[in-house]
């Protein structure tokens, strides 16, 4: 019965998690950001590597061009400590 309970809650994660997935092109990460532009080529994303910290806190994306960018966007949990000086 636990193999059974497991395997439903394996599935269920696996589910959502391949719902979510990684936005294929830039017009779908604006969209998912709400942002009108962010890079002026609409090509293919090669890599999209994100941050798993709770909010997505930085993305970083290389296209099949070879053109690679950052994109910040600051997490709750780290607004108070941006605000500090560095030491």
């Amino acid at each position: 019965m636990n193999k059974v309970k497991c395997y439903v809650l394996f599935t269920a994660l696996l589910s959502s998690l391949c719902a979510y997935g990684a936005p294929q092109s830039i017009t779908e990460l604006c969209s998912e950001y709400r942002n009108t532009q962010i890079y002026t080529i609409n090509d293919k994303i090669l890599s999209y590597t994100e941050s798993m910290a709770g909010k997505r806190e930085m993305v970083i994306i290389t296209f099949k061009s070879g053109a690679t960018f950052q994109v910040e966007v600051p997490g709750s949990q780290h607004i108070d400590s941006q605000k500090k000086a560095i030491e």
